[in-house]
């Protein structure tokens, strides 16, 4: 389980196309896989039937959503800047590019980039926490559609927001909760080019920064 934080311009990373349903990749499975869909499943059928107990509509209040944290992790992800919001949860599924050079088995891949159709999960997040938690694990045994995206690259750098760009007032993004995406150690039997499936949740931060007084 992976985190980092991303302050980008490109923070509208998304992709089109017409609805499709993607097929269980049961092929792809980890250990523990069938039981993370099964828990995911199960978790849903309880908040269905907790909602239909309730009297009140859920609210999607992104106020009340608190970003993931890994206790003890060494390195732990510093909070938002002063003065931000959360503006969007986004849930991302795409791929992680790597190159290789296909003559040299004991080089290192090397990262180009990522693509990502990111998924608007803002109320999940807010209102089921957990619930988002087990999407982010189940999603990455999901076969990705085979049609032609107009995609975009995702937030994998850490970037700086450029003033003129039309961001919305959007600063900073972190990413969290990371499944997949990861090269093999070396470049061994690898193409020069190839792509790791991964899925990851997106936190959005909009606002003004405030500035630190000296």
């Amino acid at each position: 389980m992976h985190a980092s934080i991303i302050f980008t311009s490109a923070l509208f990373a998304s992709a089109y196309a017409a609805p499709a349903y993607p097929a269980l990749n049961m092929d792809a499975a980890m250990p523990g896989s069938i039981m993370a869909v099964s828990d995911y499943f199960n978790m849903l059928a309880r908040k269905v039937q907790e909602q239909k107990a309730m009297s009140q509509t859920p609210v999607c209040d992104l106020s009340m959503a608190q970003l993931p944290t890994v206790p003890g992790s060494k390195t732990p992800m510093p909070p938002p800047s002063a003065g931000l919001s959360l503006k969007h949860i986004a849930l991302g599924r795409g791929t992680q590019n790597y190159t290789c050079d296909a003559g040299n088995a004991t080089a290192i891949p090397q990262a180009a980039g990522a693509l990502a159709t990111l998924f608007n999960a803002s109320c999940i997040g807010s209102y089921f926490p957990q619930l988002l938690d087990q999407l982010s694990k189940v999603t990455i045994l999901f076969n990705l559609t085979g049609q032609e995206l107009d995609q975009k690259i995702a937030p994998s750098n850490l970037l700086n927001a450029k003033p003129g760009m039309a961001t919305g007032e959007l600063q900073e993004v972190y990413r969290v909760r990371t499944a997949g995406g990861s090269a093999p150690a070396t470049c061994k039997d690898m193409p020069a080019t190839f792509e790791v499936q991964y899925t990851a949740q997106y936190w959005f931060y909009a606002g003004k920064p405030s500035e630190k007084k000296d």
